[in-house]
């Protein structure tokens, strides 16, 4: 009785020490991943040619900095105020405001991917799916390396702030059905106003 006692917890030892393993190998590759995700969108920052909205946004988060008496300027196009405000934010800082601008944009689309990857993650295990690391690695490699996500993330628009809003949306309303709280009520309400 002693020897099979101990031959299960043998056992229940190596599944443990596998599953560690596993779990670390998927968090190096979600590391190479997002090295990926952030090289990508860093190579196109400093040489894509500014776009047109971009010339807009500037304008509208330079007005904000300079007289935060208009911070309704970008109401009267429709446009969300988390992109004027933070691109308002960036251009304080001593350096080429296109790109300092364009970095916002990328830090934005790092929440989106770290979002993903939760929301993902937490799908995964809810639903038991047996190849989860893999799965995950799929949907993170597919957001880093899509052209259109690429393009847009790095551009200084409103896309990527709206895309890590939308997401930030979805990972709050997952945890709220999960278990709800007022305050999960109201970030979701937040991050549907500021996106």
């Amino acid at each position: 009785m002693i020897t099979t006692l101990c031959a299960a917890s043998l056992q229940i030892y190596k599944i443990i020490l596998f599953m560690n393993a596993a779990i670390i190998a998927m968090k190096r590759r979600v590391i190479w991943i997002f090295i990926l995700f952030l090289v990508l969108r860093l190579l196109f920052a400093f040489r894509l040619p500014i776009f047109n909205d971009e010339g807009t946004y500037m304008r509208w988060a330079m007005g904000f900095v300079r007289s935060p008496s208009h911070w309704w300027a970008w109401m009267l196009d429709g446009k969300q105020p988390l992109v004027a405000i933070t691109f308002g934010i960036f251009t304080l800082l001593p350096f080429d405001p296109l790109i300092l601008m364009r970095l916002s944009s990328i830090l934005w689309s790092c929440v989106t991917f770290w979002a993903v990857f939760i929301i993902v993650r937490r799908l995964c295990i809810q639903n038991k799916i047996t190849h989860c690391s893999l799965f995950i690695d799929y949907c993170l490699f597919f957001i880093s390396v899509c052209p259109y996500l690429i393009v847009f993330d790095t551009l200084a628009i409103a896309e990527s702030p709206v895309n890590a809003c939308f997401t930030l949306t979805l990972l709050l309303t997952l945890l709220f059905v999960e278990k709800p709280t007022y305050l999960k009520g109201i970030a979701i309400g937040m991050a549907i106003a500021l996106g």
